[in-house]
């Protein structure tokens, strides 16, 4: 599909930009990096977000106040792994294996194995509740850092 210039045009729009001032003046770099790191709580208020990359620290960061002063905080924007959910169907199979086995001839087994295997069973399980716990925290602390990477983005002087 071509498009031909007479049905082609150029708008300008206007857009708002966002910048962090300290004193009347711009925030540079060197003092972002010297806001003190912590994790708000509910009564902190949210300012925004700035896209600035610290080595081994992290890229998006939250900016916030709590009682007067500012703070930032690394947002962890990775999705989950799998390693919960891996493990967690590593554990079912063992599960499996381990009912089979329970469900043979009590001549098969004496009592002690028996209650052994039962103890192994219960333990798993107990397990796989607390894995699948953290697979849901950590999917709901993505979630909740994703959409905080949503807000408005603050721009600092380079």
């Amino acid at each position: 599909m071509e498009i031909e210039t007479k049905n082609a045009s150029l708008d300008t729009l206007a857009v708002t930009i966002k910048t962090l001032h300290v004193s009347g003046k711009q925030m540079t770099l060197a003092v972002f990096r010297q806001l003190p790191i912590k994790y708000e709580n509910k009564d902190a208020e949210l300012w925004g977000i700035v896209r600035y990359s610290i080595k081994d620290s992290g890229d998006i960061w939250l900016v916030f106040s709590n009682n007067g002063i500012l703070y930032r905080r690394a947002l962890i924007l990775h999705k989950p792994e799998g390693y919960y959910l891996k493990k967690h169907r590593e554990n079912i199979k063992t599960q499996k294996e381990l009912i089979y086995k329970m469900q043979l001839p009590t001549s098969y087994y004496q009592p002690s194995h028996i209650q052994q295997e039962k103890d192994t069973f219960n333990k798993l399980l107990a397990e796989d509740i607390d894995i699948l716990k953290r697979h849901n925290d950590s999917v709901n602390e993505y979630n909740k850092e994703y959409n905080l990477s949503l807000m408005n983005q603050l721009f600092i002087a380079v």
